[in-house]
């Protein structure tokens, strides 16, 4: 290279690196597509955040343009401002930004020039691979992710947060840069007046286009393309991958299907050839069209000035489109043909007429003159919009879900009020710690004391038992409900958080009373510590569909429920029936929805002494004995069946009420023939079954067995 060449690349260099002029899609397109892809996203509708317990957020959708949180400049942004607020500061909080928005998968350079090299742009805003100077990469996203989820102070988290979603949008403004072609090109553009002064002038008229006709492409902008994360193929893995992994980041995809305005095909259309430093993509065909046929192209402007330079005849003037074949290794389904990937013609990138230029042939290099040339002009861009805005949406979506992809449950143990199993309910590996915390009435945010546990959770699975005293002081400011945090290596990256809401429900003792009215309506009752009512019709009840049976036709149909737990971790439960009628002894058992179900029998006996529980590791086993007399008292006792002291409780009894909506309840039945008892057959007070506490829902401790009751005087 010779000294004046030199010079002019440093001036170049010097120009790119002192000016805005690597910037991708302008701050207004960035802020249309981001606002798109947080709609799009997992969070768009509201419900994973309310599940982040994020401050003051009440769950809905509107939440996320209403809410304020605070930004890294002292402002206060709603959740979708900061995105785009991000999305576009990461062009204009400094001039030195621009060069380091470039990346060539192929190479996995960043942009190059002769007197600099520039980190590419993964590098720049993901910091995971050394510092790259500066507090908006996603890495420190993640930190102020963990703050909003830890730090004592109210004020901090909301700001927190607000700063969390602020960088996220500085990170999507890299995928979305990822979707202009030059970008995953390394072509670089310069379009300041910097550049203007110094001769350098080579702007990038995609960019100018796009934002001079931002209407238009706004058609664009949208969600057609499918989710990238999570999707069906689950091909990308990492933050690394939405760039380029096995031909299916976004700058993969860029790279292989499109040219740009500095790495244009070469030749004409009738010996075509690829740019020397890009393999891909090839025009495999051409399609030639005059300018009187694109004059009411929806990509078309003022037809004058082209009417001249065709002699005032549109017709006589010709573009060759060079059509390329769309290949999407991500989602194959999507491809299809870009039919105007270029233009080969007498047209410049503005559609005004070239000059004459020396041109070579790809196959033997022989050259002459023409006024014909590669060019990429408006037809061009609005083509490649249908390929590249879309996914520039769907990859910035697909980025905001992997970034909240952690999801924790916290589930009680069935046999210990106070044992619980960490659900780890993301789709990779947990490995690290796990608190519980939970909010005062003054928005402070303590530690459940003790409650921090080192754990490895594969992605669907359950933590080992841990202990919890959820009996913490000051009082949570909504009862029962604390706040799950994970912050270590989930999947194949480091410092990750996860964190989730979760209602803990306490257990519940009570019982579920089968009962006629004096007019013979069926009612059922909830009799608890809390005191006794009629259930609603929309309300839990272990008798639906069930009538009750007067006890004067002396058939005794007890109902009772079993708990259990299903293979991948639900709550359920089964109806179990015993009717006796002329001594004969039927079982049936009835699925949660009411419907029969065979299966084992686990009613045991009959008569009085009825439900027996399963044998003991010495060879015993418990009994249990119900009865209800006239005046509401429920009593069950419990004994040794080879005569020892049976274990603690060993009896007790439950008064039931005596009137109902001011009526006099009175009890018939003098004998029950079964109970329901806890999974082990151990507690008679009834099934323990927390289930997904993080659900909601009353769950706990049951008793469920029926009577007869009349209301005198309606």
């Amino acid at each position: 290279m010779n000294t004046r060449s030199i010079l002019q690349s440093s001036i170049v260099a010097i120009a790119v690196v002192w000016s805005h002029s690597s910037d991708a899609y302008e701050p207004e397109t960035h802020a249309a597509i981001t606002r798109s892809a947080a709609q799009f996203s997992l969070i768009g509708d509201g419900t994973k955040l309310a599940r982040s317990a994020l401050p003051d957020f009440d769950g809905k959708a509107l939440a996320l343009s209403t809410i304020k949180y605070g930004d890294s400049e002292s402002g206060s942004r709603d959740i979708l401002s900061l995105f785009e607020f991000g999305s576009q500061w990461e062009d204009k909080r400094s001039i030195l930004n621009g060069p380091r928005h470039f990346y060539n998968p192929l190479t996995g350079a960043g942009l190059k020039v002769p007197i600099a090299t520039f980190m590419p742009s993964p590098d720049w805003i993901l910091g995971d691979n050394g510092d790259p100077g500066h507090d908006f990469t996603w890495k420190k996203a993640r930190s102020d992710f963990l703050k909003a989820s830890i730090d004592p102070d109210k004020a901090v988290r909301m700001l927190s947060w607000g700063l969390t979603f602020q960088k996220l949008g500085h990170v999507i403004h890299h995928i979305q840069d990822m979707a202009q072609p030059q970008h995953a090109r390394n072509d670089a553009h310069c379009d300041s007046i910097v550049c203007l002064v110094l001769g350098a002038y080579t702007p990038s008229n995609y960019e100018k286009w796009t934002l001079d006709n931002r209407d238009l492409a706004a058609t664009f902008i949208h969600n057609s393309y499918p989710t990238v994360y999570p999707s069906p193929s689950k091909a990308i893995n990492s933050t690394r991958d939405f760039w380029s992994g096995s031909g299916r980041g976004m700058a993969d995809f860029s790279n292989a299907n499109f040219v740009s305005a500095g790495t244009n095909f070469i030749g004409n259309s009738d010996s075509v050839g690829r740019h020397p430093n890009f393999p891909k993509p090839f025009a495999s065909r051409f399609n030639r069209q005059t300018m009187a046929d694109l004059q009411n192209d929806p990509a078309s402007g003022p037809m004058t000035p082209i009417s001249r330079v065709c002699g005032g005849n549109l017709s006589t003037c010709t573009i060759d489109f060079a059509e390329v074949d769309i290949v999407d290794p991500l989602n194959p389904a999507m491809g299809g043909t870009n039919k105007r990937a270029s233009s080969y013609s007498i047209f410049d990138q503005n559609l005004k007429q070239t000059t004459a230029v020396i041109a070579t042939d790809p196959v033997n290099t022989s050259q002459w003159i023409t006024n014909r040339v590669f060019a990429l002009n408006r037809y061009n861009f609005v083509e490649g919009y249908k390929f590249l805005l879309n996914r520039a949406v769907a990859y910035s979506a697909g980025m905001i879900n992997f970034f909240f992809r952690g999801e924790l449950g916290l589930k009680r143990s069935i046999t210990s009020p106070t044992q619980f199993a960490i659900k780890n309910k993301g789709p990779d590996d947990m490995v690290g710690p796990f608190r519980l915390m939970y909010d005062s009435a003054d928005g402070t945010r303590h530690m459940v004391p003790d409650a921090i546990w080192a754990l490895s959770v594969n992605a669907g699975l359950e933590s080992a038992p841990i202990d919890i005293d959820l009996d913490v002081s000051p009082a949570s400011a909504k009862s029962n409900t604390f706040v799950l945090v994970f912050n270590g290596t989930m999947g194949s990256e480091a410092d990750a958080v996860a964190v989730t809401e979760v209602v803990v429900q306490p257990p519940v003792e009570g019982l579920y009373v089968l009962a006629t009215d004096n007019v013979g309506a069926t009612v059922v009752l909830r009799v608890d510590k809390k005191g006794t009512r009629a259930l609603l019709p929309n309300e839990f009840s272990p008798f639906q569909g069930v009538s009750a049976l007067a006890p004067n036709n002396r058939k005794y149909l007890q109902k009772q429920v079993a708990f259990f737990i299903t293979p991948n971790g639900q709550p359920r439960h089964m109806l179990q029936s015993l009717t006796t009628i002329n001594g004969s002894v039927t079982n049936y058992y009835f699925d949660a929805d009411g419907k029969p179900a065979g299966g084992r029998t686990t009613l045991q006996g009959y008569g009085p002494i009825n439900w027996v529980s399963r044998p003991e590791t010495n060879g015993t086993s418990d009994f249990y004995t119900f009865s209800l007399d006239s005046t509401g008292e429920f009593k069950w006792g419990r004994s040794r069946a080879d005569g020892g002291t049976p274990a603690s409780p060993t009896g007790g009894a439950v008064t039931l009420p005596t009137s109902f909506m001011g009526k006099t309840v009175s009890y018939y039945e003098a004998n029950f023939l079964g109970a329901v008892i806890s999974p082990d057959g151990l507690t008679v007070y009834g099934i323990s079954s927390p289930g997904e506490s993080d659900a909601g829902g009353e769950n706990g401790s049951v008793v469920i067995s029926s009577c007869k009751y009349q209301l005198q005087g309606m």
